[in-house]
């Protein structure tokens, strides 16, 4: 994964989901895991669209409180509501 802001327009990434510990994989798709690990997360109510500034913009902010800054790779899990009209819960993780 490559930061975004330093990458100049060469930006990769992984895209997933989270399915259950006994879930099959369907074909055409790769396994791969996270484990538990120490984090600084930020989680905010938002829509799709905006929830990801949001975010990082929040965890930006508690870092440099700290003297921190974001590092790449990050975890972005999108909980949608359920309903298209309803907004969803975004946390955004990355590594101590």
């Amino acid at each position: 994964l490559t930061d975004p802001r330093a990458a100049d327009g060469k930006v990769r990434a992984q895209v997933g989901y989270t399915l259950a510990e006994n879930a099959p994989i369907p074909d055409g798709l790769k396994e791969g895991r996270i484990e538990r690990r120490p984090v600084f997360a930020a989680e905010v109510q938002a829509a799709v669209l905006l929830a990801p500034s949001k975010a990082y913009q929040a965890l930006s902010d508690t870092l440099a409180s700290r003297g921190l800054a974001i590092v790449m790779p990050t975890v972005e899990l999108y909980r949608p509501a359920g309903q298209a009209n309803r907004i969803g819960r975004f946390t955004l993780e990355m590594n101590r």
